[in-house]
């Protein structure tokens, strides 16, 4: 029975580190980008971040800094700023695996000079099997460059898990 637990622990453990990283952390090109580098679209569940924030990176100095704080050493990708900014979304703590942050817009409002960013985090359903363990879920996304803008708007919405 014992040996039967460690398992069932083993294989919850790979699970959750390959759903963390999603993609692999490696960029994905965005729809439509005409012969561009890829830019960057990363999720996952383990963050250095550790509190609740939403940032738009504009520069690269900005990004190394982002970086530091959310991966440590590694090194950041490659953004060619005069061309992309990053939105980026840190859910903060979660008492379980099974969060998720996904961005799923960006959309510029001009006659209110605004910006307005669409997230979703997906949480798991009540009585979901889930890894009990402090998860930092977060999304960041590359977008094409945002103009100056006076007032930048965050919609997050909560939805249960599929």
């Amino acid at each position: 029975m014992w040996m039967r637990f460690v398992w069932l622990a083993v294989i919850a453990v790979l699970v959750c580190s390959s759903a963390s990283a999603q993609n692999g952390g490696k960029p994905k090109p965005s729809p439509g980008d005409k012969g561009a580098p890829p830019a960057l679209d990363l999720t996952g569940g383990m963050s250095g971040i550790r509190q609740s924030r939403q940032v738009v990176v504009t520069s690269t100095e900005e990004w190394k800094n982002l970086w530091q704080q959310h991966a440590g050493t590694s090194r950041a990708p490659e953004v060619d700023f005069a061309r992309w900014d990053i939105i980026a979304v840190f859910a903060g703590a979660k008492p379980t695996g099974g969060y998720q942050v996904h961005i799923d817009g960006v959309r510029l409002v001009p006659k209110k000079k605004e910006v307005v960013v669409s997230v979703t985090l997906l949480k798991p359903r009540p009585g979901a099997i889930t890894i009990q363990a402090f998860t930092f879920p977060f999304a960041m996304k590359a977008v094409p460059k945002l103009p100056p803008v006076l007032h930048l708007h965050w919609e997050i919405h909560e939805a249960y898990s599929k």
